[in-house]
């Protein structure tokens, strides 16, 4: 409801930029699968200019950040608004402890696409005296 009403209203007016909600309704979708060595994260970004995106890893957490720009238009009339424009921001918790430094991401054909490598644990190891 809140989805609908906020694009009602945007529709209605056409001033400034068309913010994500903060609902997590409006937020680019997310992907996050998990092989035996790495974490994979695939984010929804069409339209947004990779240079404007910001992707940065603390721990086990993974935020992404940016800008997806409302086209610059001569309009008269909106008929149908289903794109969500303006910053976002996306943080989540990733599923297991990773090694950020190994960690890399490329975006292609509006998919952002987060690699980053397993902490490797090792359970018991012997530590010599010197």
């Amino acid at each position: 409801m809140e989805r609908r009403l906020g694009r009602m209203i945007r529709s209605m007016s056409f001033g400034g930029n068309f913010g994500f909600s903060a609902s997590g309704s409006g937020h680019p979708g997310i992907d996050v699968y998990e092989s035996e060595s790495e974490v994979l994260v695939y984010m929804d970004v069409a339209g947004v200019d990779p240079g404007k995106l910001s992707v940065v890893l603390e721990r086990e957490r993974l935020t992404v950040s940016g800008e997806r720009e409302f086209p610059i238009l001569d309009l008269c009339c909106i008929h149908q608004l289903e794109i969500d424009y303006g910053p976002f921001q996306r943080s989540i918790n990733l599923p297991t402890p990773v090694d950020p430094d190994g960690a890399t991401s490329v975006c292609r054909h509006g998919l952002l696409v987060v690699r980053i490598p397993k902490r490797i644990t090792r359970g018991r190891v012997r530590i010599p005296i010197s």
